[in-house]
């Protein structure tokens, strides 16, 4: 499947592939769906930045991308809970807030 036909898909499967759970590799595949915004799919980025069944590098990656996306607050509603969240791990809470910082400062 092509990086296009993956960005487009309402699947959540799709990106998910593209994540390796190799933290440089999900970094680099994070900055190509920056690149590629708007056509990404940002709910199955959501979906995966909060499923802690996700490697955590995997899940880093989606919260880094949607700190670099427009969607009218429902990212900063998934990387406040992120952020606050003390069921999460020290990584995820502080890629959460400087995402969400990301956001904020844009506005």
């Amino acid at each position: 499947m092509h990086m296009r036909q993956v960005l487009m898909s309402k699947d959540t499967k799709p990106i998910r592939t593209l994540f390796s759970g190799d933290f440089a590799a999900d970094i680099e595949t994070a900055k190509s769906l920056i690149a590629a915004y708007p056509s990404v799919n940002l709910h199955q980025l959501m979906t995966i930045a909060g499923d802690p069944q996700q490697p955590q590098s995997s899940r880093i990656a989606s919260i880094y991308t949607l700190g670099f996306t427009d969607d009218h607050g429902l990212s900063k509603t998934i990387l406040a809970s992120l952020a606050g969240d003390l069921n999460e791990s020290p990584g995820i809470r502080d890629h959460a807030d400087e995402a969400l910082h990301s956001i904020i400062s844009r506005h």
